[in-house]
């Protein structure tokens, strides 16, 4: 999750130790991301939210290889 988040410009790796936890850089970059759904801000990733940011960061991260 971390990883997509990254690609989409809402995480930064240096907010965390590690990519396995859900630190507050992790909640923060979800709370962003969330924000630019209009979605709430709540810090809660559902399957439907985590299914659609792996969807949007496999688009972006073809569209900037330039596959698509």
């Amino acid at each position: 999750m971390q990883e997509a988040l990254q690609k989409l410009g809402f995480y930064s790796v240096e907010e965390d130790m590690e990519f396995s936890s859900f630190s507050s850089g992790t909640e923060r970059a979800v709370k962003t991301w969330q924000a630019s759904l209009d979605a709430p801000q709540d810090g809660i990733v559902t399957a439907e939210l985590l299914e659609q940011l792996y969807t949007v960061a496999q688009i972006e991260g073809l569209d900037n290889k330039g596959v698509l």
